[in-house]
């Protein structure tokens, strides 16, 4: 138990509050009976930690990673992570499981995607084992859709790598907790270029590329972005979700305090600016993961904190976009649908496929237990 709850706090750096209120008052976002959510997929006994998600259209394949944290649940089995795989009809195949290597506890897979290479890329977040640089990204080959073979190293020395994004020559992994010194919290997104990502660890002569910060040099210039965090319910953790729209800019959010923000680059690719949309808490409590779904030219966000989805509309630069509050429910264990700890969507055909991640941290949120089914939400969005 001991164990159990320096785990807990080593991520969420929980205080000894309990929150009234999840958030503002939202009343001034209604939502609409038509995005009542419903039962996408139902996933094994084994998989009640789901996380991240990547949609191959070409296959119509959803490949989701399934960490399965521990987060003081005793009585939930203790399990390697897992990669699955899910049609569009909701079914669901285990397709990997990842190696324990010697002295670790798991690979903590999270971020997800796939490269122009056709491999996935995973981000592995240690931060829950070991809080010293040893978070990591790996690349599983796949043979015919499936994963296959050794995980194969290409970025070591992160914090808590988080959310993955690959963009034409350039791939951005969020770090979300920093652990910068003097500071309450902070995240930050990595930029590294592509060619470097689709060399690194692709043989012996290609090492994995090694970030681990030295307080006493300059910070590190792939380290594009930094954002520091507020405390409004005891939860310190920085960048998480991260999308590009159509029009090439980026947006990303707070896990801890629930800020939004966007930026974008300038002709030489160096970050021009970062601009916060919404602040801290308002209304937002929690930005989880994101996605960008171009037919609806919108941002969707998952609200972990209050089981919530939002969605932001991608305007031009100097335009203040407007904020949507798609859904959102009481605390629930999700057998009709409702949301249960949202942290992760992918758009697919029409329909927003959100993973539960039912993992409950404290009183800073509305989920309250780790309970069955565990599960993936679907929301029409026709």
């Amino acid at each position: 138990m001991m164990r159990q709850t320096f785990l807990i706090a080593l991520f969420y750096c929980l205080v000894a509050e309990t929150l009234t209120s999840f958030g503002a008052d939202n009343s001034q976002y209604p939502v609409s009976e038509k995005h009542r959510p419903s039962l996408f997929a139902t996933l094994p006994d084994d998989m009640y930690g789901p996380d991240a998600q990547y949609y191959d259209a070409k296959t119509e394949t959803l490949y989701l990673s399934v960490p399965n944290f521990l987060f003081g649940e005793s009585d939930l089995p203790k399990t390697s992570s897992f990669i699955v795989k899910i049609n569009k009809a909701g079914e669901v195949k285990k397709a990997y499981e990842f190696p324990i290597l010697d002295g670790e506890v798991k690979i903590g897979a999270m971020g997800i995607e796939m490269g122009p290479d056709g491999n996935l890329y995973v981000c592995d977040n240690q931060y829950f084992f070991d809080s010293n640089f040893k978070s990591r990204v790996w690349r599983v080959r796949l043979k015919d859709g499936d994963p296959v073979g050794a995980p194969e190293l290409v970025v070591s020395g992160l914090k808590v790598a988080n959310a993955i994004l690959w963009d034409g020559d350039w791939v951005y992994v969020t770090d979300t907790i920093l652990d910068e010194p003097g500071k309450y919290g902070s995240g930050g997104i990595w930029r590294f270029a592509a060619s470097d990502i689709l060399a690194a660890g692709s043989d012996a002569s290609h090492a994995a590329i090694d970030v681990t910060r030295d307080d006493s040099k300059p910070r590190d210039p792939r380290l594009i972005v930094v954002e520091d965090s507020v405390n409004i319910r005891g939860n310190n953790c920085g960048a998480d979700g991260l999308c590009r729209d159509k029009d090439g800019v980026f947006y990303f959010g707070n896990y801890g305090d629930g800020a939004f923000y966007r930026f974008r680059f300038d002709a030489d690719h160096n970050v021009e600016k970062v601009e916060k949309l919404f602040a801290a808490g308002e209304p937002m409590r929690s930005v989880d993961g994101i996605c960008f779904d171009p037919k609806t030219n919108k941002v969707y966000i998952t609200d972990s904190a209050q089981n919530a989805v939002w969605a932001v509309k991608a305007v031009a630069w100097n335009e203040k976009p407007t904020l949507e509050r798609v859904w959102e429910n009481d605390d629930t264990d999700g057998s009709d649908g409702l949301l249960d700890l949202p942290c992760e969507c992918r758009v697919v055909d029409g329909k927003l496929i959100i993973t539960n991640q039912d993992c409950p941290v404290g009183d800073t949120g509305k989920c309250q237990a780790t309970d069955k089914p565990y599960s993936l939400s679907a929301i029409s969005l026709e």
